[in-house]
């Protein structure tokens, strides 16, 4: 009898991480792609403030109005050469002179590969990493057509999608990691006890039966009618029980 509950029970929290840490995650990267890529077979856009502030006079070249724009660009974001280098490669300079749509579709990729863990993007850019961040934010509120555009895609492909994204966002400028990596799963011992109720001397015997009682209690299925708190306390509960067992 106990032995398939335990079961039913980490299958429970099986699916809930897949769902919330892989599906979700995945979705918006996919969703995200999909609109870079919808956005290079449409090069009609303009960059109205920026062509306005940049404006230059018939006889300037080309080239120095790309120089103007470069030089403008690193005061803004606050970088020097060699940090933008870092950030957007070998080809920086022509990243940093294009119009506005190609810069704000580049930012979009580095907003998205800071908040995926498997990218080397986050390590490498980690000690400007306050800049970086400042610098996705200016871009992408810049242009309101330019967000406007993008949110109205990803609400047309998956509605709900967006809001994930801008509170995964937010969250990563918080803790410079996402929600998914934060130490909602990395207790200390300490806290594991206290999530249980027990005294860190309880012995291994009473922190399973406060185990089992609690998870009974806070199973999502046996509270309906709040079942998202249900959730995320069967989730502690969980997490808690195993980093004590962890070090038993």
């Amino acid at each position: 009898m106990v032995l398939p509950l335990i079961l039913g029970i980490f299958l429970l929290i099986a699916l809930y991480f897949i769902f919330w840490y892989i599906t979700i995650p995945v979705t918006i990267i996919i969703i995200v792609i999909i609109w870079l890529r919808s956005r290079d077979n449409k090069k009609n856009s303009t960059d109205h403030s920026e062509r306005i502030y940049y404006k230059q006079s018939t006889a300037d070249s080309n080239n120095q109005y790309k120089d103007n724009l470069i030089r403008a660009r690193l005061e803004r974001f606050n970088l020097s050469e060699e940090e933008a280098e870092l950030v957007f490669g070998k080809k920086w300079r022509t990243k940093l002179s294009s119009e506005h749509y190609n810069l704000f579709d580049n930012i979009i990729k580095k907003k998205m590969n800071l908040l995926d863990p498997s990218k080397v993007f986050r390590k490498k850019v980690f000690h400007i990493i306050d800049k970086v961040i400042r610098m996705i934010d200016f871009v992408y509120n810049e242009d309101p057509k330019c967000m406007e555009s993008f949110e109205k895609f990803c609400e047309a492909n998956n509605p709900g999608l967006l809001d994930y994204f801008k509170k995964e966002w937010e969250f990563f400028k918080k803790y410079k990691k996402s929600s998914f990596e934060y130490s909602e799963n990395a207790l200390d011992k300490s806290e594991a006890y206290e999530i249980l109720g027990l005294g860190i001397t309880a012995t291994i015997d009473q922190v399973k039966k406060k185990f089992r009682e609690l998870a009974l209690k806070w199973h999502p299925d046996r509270n309906m009618k709040n079942k998202t708190q249900a959730e995320k306390m069967f989730v502690r509960i969980n997490n808690a029980y195993e980093t004590i067992m962890a070090v038993a």
